[in-house]
């Protein structure tokens, strides 16, 4: 299903914080182009060790923002990926271990998106990232199994497509039915669970973060990279614009623990 043209005009990632369907949600919204991972690779490609937000900002100079990546299997030392992550100009291909699980946001190198069921992207796809499970489609939230894990008021954080075109890396506090009530009723395009609880953080280089208390880690972080960065995996520098009140926005408020 294709579901975004390419030629998106943002030129720099945009920070913004909103009220959706009474849960606080904090985005940073990027140019499909601009998406990207980093991953501290080693010799095995289906596994990586955890790293910080911070760190994974040292290892990409042309990232503007990081949110943490899909769910994995926590295994020691280093973490098994569980689902797909392509980066072609990070070198980043891992595999699958659920291709049939959730759907997948797909990016050529025009900029156009592309939404696959399962692990799996376009021919032609220079990034790719799957999500499970899917959160909403079409401004409506997709079904959610009702288990206690998904009952639970905790950190959450989704990649979407939304409505403008732009991809957002979104974090917020809700249960996972309630955070995807709140996606849909900004009426995405399309929203996919990446991780949560203890996992969550988005951080931005500018040095405001939001998430979990502490510092998390995750073997995989989703970038947004700076309009000055040119191509995934090369840099000159990296920006991100903020938005204030405005358009029904708020702008950034502290509250502790959670904002920095």
């Amino acid at each position: 299903m294709a579901v975004s043209p390419a030629g998106f005009p943002l030129s720099a990632p945009v920070w913004r914080e909103v009220t959706s369907a009474g849960v606080r949600l904090y985005l940073v919204e990027l140019e499909p182009r601009a998406l990207g991972l980093c991953v501290r690779r080693g010799t095995d490609p289906t596994r990586a060790p955890k790293i910080t937000a911070r760190q994974a900002l040292a290892l990409r100079a042309d990232a503007a923002a990081v949110l943490d990546g899909p769910m994995f299997y926590d295994t020691g030392a280093t973490s098994r990926f569980r689902f797909r992550l392509l980066d072609r100009g990070a070198g980043l291909d891992v595999p699958s271990t659920e291709p049939t699980a959730g759907q997948t946001l797909a990016v050529d190198a025009a900029g156009a998106v592309t939404i696959v069921d399962g692990g799996r992207e376009p021919a032609g796809s220079v990034v790719a990232i799957q999500c499970y499970p899917t959160l909403a489609k079409d401004g409506a939230r997709a079904s959610i199994g009702d288990t206690e894990s998904n009952r639970s008021r905790v950190w959450r954080a989704a990649l979407a497509l939304l409505e403008s075109g732009a991809v957002g890396l979104v974090v917020g506090i809700a249960a996972l039915r309630t955070f995807a009530e709140a996606l849909a009723a900004l009426r995405v395009q399309w929203a996919g669970y990446t991780d949560g609880g203890s996992s969550t953080e988005i951080r931005l280089r500018a040095g405001r973060r939001v998430g979990f208390t502490g510092e998390p880690k995750v073997p995989a972080w989703i970038c947004a990279r700076g309009p000055s960065s040119g191509g995934a995996g090369g840099s000159t520098g990296a920006a991100l614009v903020f938005f204030g009140a405005g358009l029904g926005l708020a702008a950034w408020y502290l509250t502790r623990d959670s904002i920095a």
